[in-house]
């Protein structure tokens, strides 16, 4: 799995508790930790305020935090 995300080399042995490694997958833990985050405090707004939520949220928000974080993909690019 880490291979298949461009965190190890395909060739030769990689060590997985390499700096570059754990760097990465923390970085990836704290993205999934702020879009369950934003996603539950979009709920929590939608149930309080429907109509509040529905003027100022954009179109695209409800499209992307419609999935879980664990069933969407990041970007491949760090930017």
């Amino acid at each position: 799995m880490a291979r298949e995300k461009g965190l190890l080399k395909t060739a030769g042995r990689a060590r997985t508790d390499s700096p570059h490694v754990l760097s990465s997958a923390r970085e990836l833990r704290w993205l999934e930790m702020v879009a369950k985050t934003l996603r539950a405090a979009l709920n929590a707004l939608a149930q309080a305020v429907p109509d509040w939520l529905v003027s100022v949220a954009e179109p695209d928000w409800f499209k992307h935090y419609a999935t879980r974080a664990e069933d969407s993909q990041f970007p491949a690019a760090r930017t």
